[in-house]
C-alpha cells in the first residue's frame, strides 16, 4: 500500500471517528429529549446552543485516537505533545499577509456604516473562538501526524492528497455545519486553503494557527462569519450578507497568493544558485 493510500485511509478513519461521535452524541441527547416529550424545535435549539461543545469534544477524541495508533505509540512516549512541538515551526510573513487579508476584504465588502452590533458575552466569545479553532486545527494536526509516518514528497501526490482530504472533510463535516446561513462553502474552501498553506510551509502548524486565530476567529467576532448561525452576534451592525461570490473570491485569492509566493521563492532560489555558479 503506497503512502497516499495510507494517508487517505488514516484520515478517513479520523474523520469517521469525529462524525460518529457527533452523530452519536446528538442521537443520545435526542433520545432523552423525546423521553421528556420535547418537540423537534426544542431539540434543534439545544443542538445549536451546544454545537461548539459537541464539535470540540468529538474532534479532540478523534485526534487523541489517531495520535495513539500505529507507529506513534512505539516511537514517542507522549505522541500528542511530541507531534505538536515538532510541527510548530516558525511564523513567516505569508501567514501574516493572509491573516490581514481576510478581515480587510470582509470589511470592504460587508460594512456599510460603522456601528456596534449585538455584542456577545464572554462565554459566547470563548465558545465560538475555541470551537472554530479546534474545528480546523485538529484535522491539520492529524495530517501532520500522518505525514510524519507516511510522507508524500512530490507536488502531484501532495495536491492529490489535499483534494482527497477536502472531499473526505466535506462528507464527514457537513453534519457539523447545518446552520441556516449557507456559509458552508466558505468554510470548506478555507479548509483546503489551510491544507495547501500547511503543505507549502513545511507542515508548520504555527502558521496555520495564525491564520485561523487572526484571520478566521477575529472575522467571526467582528463580522459574524460563523459556520453554525450567521449574525447570532457581531461586533459591527448593518452588515451585508456574505454572498457566494465572496465565499469563493477570498479562498481563491489566498490560493493564488500561496502559489505565486511559492513560485517567486523557487524562481529566486534558482536565480541565486545560477549566479553563485557563474551561469
Amino acid at each position: 500500500m503506497n503512502n497516499l493510500l495510507w494517508q487517505s485511509v488514516l484520515y478517513l478513519i479520523f474523520s469517521f471517528i469525529n462524525w460518529l461521535g457527533f452523530v452519536g452524541s446528538i442521537s443520545i441527547c435526542a433520545f432523552f429529549h423525546f423521553q421528556l416529550d420535547h418537540n423537534l424545535k426544542t431539540i434543534e435549539d439545544w443542538i445549536l446552543d451546544y454545537a461548539w461543545q459537541l464539535i470540540v469534544i468529538c474532534k479532540m477524541i478523534g485526534i487523541f485516537v489517531i495520535s495513539r495508533t500505529l507507529p506513534v505509540k512505539v516511537s514517542f512516549p507522549n505522541p500528542f505533545k511530541t507531534m505538536l512541538l515538532r510541527n510548530l515551526g516558525e511564523i513567516n510573513k505569508n501567514s501574516i499577509v493572509v491573516s490581514l487579508f481576510i478581515p480587510l476584504y470582509l470589511y470592504n465588502v460587508l460594512v456599510e456604516k460603522i456601528g456596534l452590533g449585538n455584542l456577545p458575552g464572554t462565554i459566547e466569545i470563548v465558545e465560538s473562538f475555541v470551537g472554530l479553532f479546534v474545528f480546523y486545527i485538529t484535522d491539520l494536526m492529524a495530517i501532520c501526524f500522518i505525514q510524519k509516518f507516511y510522507p508524500l514528497n512530490s507536488k502531484i501526490s501532495v495536491l492529490s492528497r489535499n483534494i482527497i482530504f477536502l472531499t473526505i472533510f466535506f462528507i464527514f463535516n457537513k453534519s457539523f455545519l447545518q446552520g441556516e446561513n449557507s456559509l458552508s462553502l466558505y468554510f470548506f474552501l478555507m479548509y483546503f486553503i489551510l491544507l495547501e498553506f500547511l503543505s507549502h510551509n513545511k507542515y508548520s502548524l504555527l502558521n496555520v494557527i495564525v491564520i485561523i486565530v487572526l484571520g478566521m476567529c477575529v472575522s467571526r467576532f467582528i463580522f459574524g462569519i460563523n459556520p453554525l448561525a450567521q449574525d447570532d452576534f457581531t461586533l459591527l451592525k448593518g452588515l451585508n450578507k456574505m454572498t457566494t461570490i465572496h465565499q469563493i473570491v477570498i479562498p481563491s485569492s489566498i490560493l493564488l497568493y500561496i502559489y505565486l509566493s511559492k513560485y517567486s521563492f523557487d524562481f529566486n532560489f534558482v536565480k541565486r544558485t545560477n549566479v553563485s555558479k557563474g551561469i
